[in-house]
């Protein structure tokens, strides 16, 4: 086994729900399919003799069928697709399909076990699981540190270290282990090295929960986080006589925006109320509805990063509130307050705002 550290679950418990929250449509009834893969990253997958695949073919709208069985074996161990093999079913993740269901973004509250992207998780999932009805919790073990990623911890601690070879060792160590396969890779350094390293992480640890924080230590989410290039995709899939229609569609429908001094987490503001010589050093603005049964709930409070000589400020907040819920949160009204150190103010003074409207105000910094 490679696993190192791992937590353990039992039926009578400890236990969790992970099958209820993630499994396709035919599994059980109104739930699942609550995490789908991207596009982005079914795309990040090589082929089986280690090169790039070209996807422009169905960045728009195509009959032909997506190069699934091209892709290296762990695409296929971390992704249910249209066609995979599941639990004794084919996967259908279309329109209207019976095993496996594709839904438009925000068509519906709830996914019911529906796939916005057109494809469905696979890792982690139980594919021994069958009955719901019968056993409602799962057990599967959560694997929390592993042999592969102490490998690929190595390789970019050899490559900080200018040790180009031992780093490319330990890659090739993950990559070609009995089930993965990949050839060799020979001859990097320098960026084309680091490249590599973070592919292997990406694709290694994929939904193991590292790729967000390891963009956020290389210093590189403000750049692949912001703009319109980050946009996530899937593929509409709608049957048509005997074929599939395969269509690009945009799953974000706004583009992210993840700024350079989001790096830095904002001390919570119990710490800076019980020790007044912690300077913040990065200004909020946070938002509470001014009505309704939420009003001053202290959970329902969303903030936003304040720079001196910013002209805008977007408050994000969640179109359903609670957000697992099908409540739409009403915004006419919302009561801003403001968190500046002492030689900053904002005029005029906030207070409970008309959000139908655009509001102006002035922040100052007095040196």
């Amino acid at each position: 086994s490679e696993s190192i550290l791992e937590y353990n679950y039992l039926v009578t418990g400890p236990n969790h729900t992970f099958d209820n929250d993630y499994v396709p449509y035919g599994d059980m009834d109104n739930d699942g399919g609550k995490g789908c893969p991207t596009q982005e990253m079914v795309e990040s997958y090589q082929s089986k003799d280690g090169k790039t695949v070209d996807w422009s073919k169905w960045h728009g709208e195509t009959t032909e069928l997506p190069p699934y069985d091209q892709l290296e074996p762990r695409f296929a161990a971390t992704v249910l697709y249209h066609g995979a093999q599941w639990k004794g079913h084919t996967m259908t993740n279309s329109v209207g399909g019976t095993y496996g269901q594709y839904m438009d973004y925000r068509s519906d509250t709830y996914p019911k076990g529906r796939t916005t992207t057109g494809y469905y998780l696979r890792k982690y999932l139980d594919e021994s699981h069958t009955d719901f009805s019968v056993i409602k919790v799962s057990t599967q073990t959560w694997v929390e540190l592993r042999l592969a990623e102490i490998y690929l911890i190595r390789a970019e601690a050899n490559y900080r270290l200018g040790a180009s070879g031992a780093a490319l060792e330990d890659v090739n160590a993950v990559r070609q282990r009995p089930g993965v396969n990949l050839p060799a890779l020979s001859g990097l350094s320098g960026n084309d090295l680091f490249k590599a390293i973070r592919q292997e992480l990406k694709i290694e640890l994929a939904y193991e929960g590292h790729l967000y924080w390891d963009m956020r230590r290389w210093k590189l989410a403000h750049t692949a986080y912001s703009g319109r290039n980050s946009r996530v995709h899937g593929l509409k899939i709608e049957k048509q006589g005997a074929e599939f229609i395969y269509t690009y569609v945009d799953c974000d429908r706004k583009d992210r925006l993840f700024e350079e001094k989001l790096y830095r987490i904002p001390l919570p503001e119990t710490e800076l109320s019980d020790n007044s010589a912690v300077d913040q050093g990065l200004n909020t603005i946070s938002a509470q509805f001014a009505t309704g049964e939420y009003k001053n709930d202290p959970l329902a409070k969303f903030t936003a990063a304040v720079t001196e000589g910013q002209e805008r400020i977007v408050i994000d907040i969640p179109y359903y509130y609670p957000e697992n819920s099908s409540n739409t949160t009403s915004i006419t009204q919302m009561r801003v307050t403001a968190n500046l150190d002492d030689n900053c103010f904002i005029t005029p003074m906030l207070g409970t705002l008309d959000l139908t409207k655009e509001n102006w105000f002035t922040l100052t910094r007095v040196d």
